[in-house]
């Protein structure tokens, strides 16, 4: 009996793009929680957040990720509005480029 050939997935090469780009975020932004959200926050960040969450739109890039720790970003979901307003005070690209 033949092998199963897997189907192609358009989420196959975000997942190929998303981790090749977590550690460069990690070191970028100190391995520290960029959301820290104060009801989950433990500060030590292991994985990274899309400020424009990928079901409205938003990409894997550089500009579009954080560092987060793994309860902020599980319990961010897809909300968009307190991102932004955290993405735009605490992010290193909005602080550079104001």
């Amino acid at each position: 009996m033949p092998a199963k050939r897997r189907r192609w997935s358009p989420n196959a090469e975000y997942t190929s793009r998303y981790r090749k780009l977590v550690p460069i975020v990690l070191q970028r932004d100190g391995y520290r929680c960029q959301m820290r959200d104060p009801a989950c926050c433990i500060g030590i960040a292991t994985t990274a957040d899309h400020i424009i969450p990928r079901q409205l739109g938003g990409l894997d890039t550089l500009d579009n990720l954080r560092a987060a720790c793994h309860p902020c970003n599980s319990r961010a979901g897809a909300k968009l509005g307190h991102r932004l307003s955290i993405a735009r005070s605490r992010h290193p690209f909005f602080a550079v480029n104001g």
